[in-house]
């Protein structure tokens, strides 16, 4: 796809290299590179920022063009563009030797849909320029480590990636696939899955995704709907998508339902993610009964307001031979109103727009479509929706 030819190497903070956009100089010689405390000391000099790791890219192809830049730099501003626009941008600048832009730009085509096709080949053909300093052994396969310090490695590998930008992170992946026993990776993945570290459980999910598609559902379900971080969940989630059957589905379609106002949302959040359409009609019902104001009536009852009085009201009076007994007669007095009252506002009400939100999210990407937010105009579409079962023909037995 790239005719290009190395020239120099330079250092990226998170994804970053080359020249940018700008046309500042973002390149240094391979005897300069920097890594830890140097990357620190030139960060005020604006030639690169403070990073956790010590990533460098080698620049190349011809000097980039007015029109590239002025491409890069209008989709830069624009925070609506599209995962294909973002991608299509960054082969382009790429090509141009605006390393930092190139790579700024496949990290959000990622964030918006991770396993875009576009961005994840611009990545296949740009890893081996790529030099991320990881505990591994560069590719082709080596298997002479021993099994100690293969497992210390790969740890650290785990350690040193879950922080990286999404562009980082896949070739981190493609170095483990190259350089390391399947089943290492995946007897250490399945591990970080519980690790204290959210970034390190998010990127154990991408492994397994990458590297073991299709397996593992039940870890990978319980990360989908109970993990704290969000991009735990979306990349458990993501994971599930690979499995291909929709019962993986069903504990998410459960949670939907369940008490705890988290549990669904991220029930809501997982389906969304894992891509099955026969989740579309859990979806739609639960967005559809949602109990808010918005999406039903307001409840009414009467209530009273009043006071009760106890008072003598007469005696019950028995004589008897040389003596009476009066006995006091109580009954009660009752005073006040009886008012028809409803709800006419809510506080506090937050946790149920968030959940309308993102059941709303999850539809229409399932769907493919962009109804907004009236009831109405879901009633309307559900009602004539393929994917109401009272729509879909009815199934035939044979005769």
């Amino acid at each position: 796809m790239f005719s290009a030819k190395p020239t120099a190497i330079c250092v990226l903070t998170l994804v970053a290299a080359g020249t940018t956009a700008s046309g500042a100089p973002g390149g240094v010689p391979p005897s300069r590179a920097l890594s830890g405390d140097a990357l620190a000391a030139t960060a005020s000099q604006g030639r690169v920022a403070q990073s956790t790791a010590h990533i460098a890219l080698r620049a190349e192809r011809s000097a980039p063009t007015d029109d590239v830049r002025g491409q890069v730099r209008e989709v830069a501003r624009r925070g609506d563009a599209s995962a294909d626009e973002l991608a299509a941008i960054a082969a382009k600048a790429w090509a141009a030797r605006l390393g930092v832009d190139a790579i700024k730009l496949l990290d959000r085509a990622l964030v918006l849909e991770p396993d875009h096709a576009g961005a994840l080949d611009l990545i296949a053909e740009l890893r081996e320029s790529l030099v991320i300093d990881l505990p591994l052994p560069a590719p082709p396969r080596v298997w002479e480590l021993e099994e100690t310090a293969l497992e210390a490695s790969i740890e650290e590998a785990f350690a040193k990636a879950g922080p990286l930008p999404p562009s980082a992170r896949e070739v981190v992946v493609w170095r483990l696939e190259q350089a390391v026993h399947p089943e290492f990776v995946h007897s250490t993945a399945l591990a970080k899955l519980r690790d204290e570290r959210a970034p390190t459980r998010a990127f154990a999910a991408l492994v397994l995704r990458r590297l073991q598609p299709g397996q593992d559902a039940n870890p990978l379900i319980e990360r989908s709907l109970l993990d704290p971080d969000e991009d735990v969940r979306r990349q458990s989630a993501l994971a599930l998508s690979l499995v291909g059957d929709p019962a993986v589905a069903a504990p998410a379609v459960r949670a939907l339902s369940a008490k705890n106002a988290n549990l669904r949302f991220n029930a809501a959040q997982a389906l969304g993610s894992m891509g099955y359409s026969q989740a579309i009609a859990p979806l739609t019902n639960a967005l559809l009964s949602s109990s808010s104001s918005s999406y039903a009536p307001p409840p009414r009852s009467y209530v009273f307001f009043g006071n009760q009085s106890a008072y003598v009201q007469d005696y019950d009076v028995e004589v008897a031979t040389g003596s009476s007994i009066a006995d006091p007669v109580i009954n009660t007095l009752v005073s006040g109103a009886v008012l028809d009252v409803r709800v006419v506002g809510v506080s506090g009400g937050g946790s149920s727009t968030r959940q309308r939100k993102v059941l709303r999210q999850s539809i229409e990407h399932l769907a493919g479509v962009d109804i907004g937010s009236q009831k109405s105009d879901w009633e309307a579409w559900w009602a004539n929706s393929p994917y109401n079962p009272v729509n879909q023909p009815a199934p035939t037995t044979p005769d």
